[in-house]
Order: C-alpha cells, then structure tokens, then sequence
C-alpha cells in the first residue's frame, strides 16, 4: 500500500504525472481518433510479431473504452492474420445468477463484440470463435481456468469507472466488506453493480433509463487483471479528469479499486488532450 505523504492530484496538470509516477507510461493524445489508431497499429504489431514467432498473444479487452471499428479495418487493410490471438472478453450483463443476457439484448457486450471482431474481420484473417471468449456466470471458475492455459495475459485493456472499478469491480458499499482481500484479490464471479455503475451505463448506453441497465452482470476478478503482463488503460470521458489524478495519485485503497493499478510494474495510460487537462469545477459541465 502507498505509504507516501497524501497529493493534492485534483490539482495535478499533466506534465507532473510522469515526474511523480515515472513507472507509469502516460501518452496524451490530440484526439480519441487518434487514441483508438494507436490500438490499432499497437495491437496489429503485436499480431504479427506473434505470427512470427508461431506464438500465443493473449488480450483481455473491454466493451467501452475503445472502439473496436479502426483495428478492425486495419486488419483487413493489412491482411493481418488474428489467428494467434485469444481475447478474454472482461464482462457482461446477466439476466440472472446463472446466465447472461440474449445475445440479442440491445445491451449484450457479446452480441456487440461479436459482430465487430469476429463478423467484420475477413473470413480468412479471423481467430477461431472458440479464441473470442466472455466469462460464463454457471461456471465462472472455467474463465480463469482458460486464462491460465494459454500461458496467461500478455495485455489486459481496460477503462476505468466513475467507482473507481476496473471491469466490473465495483468497491463493496458495506465498508467491513471493503477490503484487500474482497477487492484487490477478486476472481471472475457474479456481481450486483453499484448505483454509481449503473447510473453512469445509463448516462452512455441508455439516454438516462436507470431502470433498462440490467443490475447484475460477470466480470473478470481483480487479481486476474493484474497478473496480466502489461495493463494498459484508455480513458474517455471528460470526467475521466479526476479519475485518472485519483486513481494514479491518491491512495491505494479497496474503495477505488483501479488504484490497485499503482502496484502493477507495466502500466500505460492513455487520455486525450480534454482528459488531461486539470479537472473544471463549475456549477455546470458537459459530460
């Protein structure tokens, strides 16, 4: 745990973050068109440099931080093969304890994610299905079984919530349940999504129907995330300002999960110019 004298990182500017985290790799982009090309040509090499070597690349990937479309047309463009990767897709709504929503759901990550990285990539260039995996809620313990019989994670991609969750890791209300313990070394499980998570999925999936985001979903535990090799975080938002000064100069604590981030020895954190900037307080702000 940081045992560091406490930052002011709500006043943080953004030429500080690597003076005080130099073991973090933070890039600031001129826009998310740029962000998102970067994914595309990062992941593309990393593909190729698989081939090359016959080798395994292994990526846990989210549904919302990242858009999906410019690899996918890099891929095809450069005729690169996906047949060496295995994708570990973080999460997803379930309709119950023990099953995730209809693929035909308006909200199923699956059906999303399905459609671009599997229907859009070339018939020839694509991985095999069975490499395109989401966590099962009737046998989550299968998930993490699979992770480790391909040699585990080289990148686990991720955003990071307005709780502070990476995934789907909400920080428990109850605070004798906000532990290290409970958090930090978390496994793939069913989970009952915090008010916070809710009410921001409804702000970005459903025009603000609280009562349309499913309160259940599967995600992938915290200490899966962070046995990966590399994590690398894409953020967003504009209110991503003082989340990623929380998260990477506040404490390391359960009650902010992605801050368990800070403990990791490869990360890289990407941000457009609007995220980086010093967060506004006003009475009003865009969103």
């Amino acid at each position: 745990m940081t045992t560091e004298s406490p930052i002011d990182y709500a006043s943080l500017s953004s030429d500080q973050f690597a003076v005080l985290r130099p073991d973090i790799e933070f890039t600031v982009s001129d826009s998310l068109a740029v962000q998102n090309d970067h994914f595309a040509r990062y992941m593309g090499g990393r593909l190729q440099e698989a081939a090359a070597r016959d080798a395994t690349f292994s990526v846990v990937l989210p549904t919302g931080p990242i858009d999906y479309l410019p690899f996918v047309e890099h891929i095809n463009r450069q005729r690169i093969s996906m047949r060496h990767m295995h994708v570990f897709m973080m999460d997803d709504y379930c309709a119950d304890e023990t099953h995730l929503v209809d693929e035909g759901h308006p909200l199923s990550f699956r059906g999303f994610v399905n459609d671009l990285l599997l229907d859009q990539v070339d018939p020839e260039l694509r991985m095999p299905a069975d490499q395109l995996r989401f966590p099962d809620p009737a046998d989550p313990a299968a998930f993490t079984a699979r992770v480790a019989t391909v040699g585990g994670v080289d990148v686990a991609y991720a955003g990071i919530g307005l709780s502070g969750h990476l995934a789907f890791n909400d920080p428990p209300d109850d605070e004798a349940e906000c532990t290290v313990a409970n958090v930090r070394d978390s496994l793939t499980r069913v989970v009952r999504l915090s008010r916070e998570t809710i009410a921001q999925n409804a702000l970005a999936g459903t025009r603000g129907l609280l009562e349309a985001v499913p309160p259940l979903a599967i995600t992938i535990g915290m200490r899966e995330l962070l046995e990966a090799r590399e994590v690398h975080v894409y953020l967003l938002r504009k209110w991503h300002s003082g989340i990623v000064r929380k998260t990477f100069f506040g404490p390391v604590t359960p009650s902010m999960p992605a801050s368990f981030l800070q403990e990791h020895p490869c990360v890289k954190v990407f941000m457009p110019g609007y995220v980086a900037a010093v967060p506004g307080v006003n009475v009003t702000l865009d969103i």
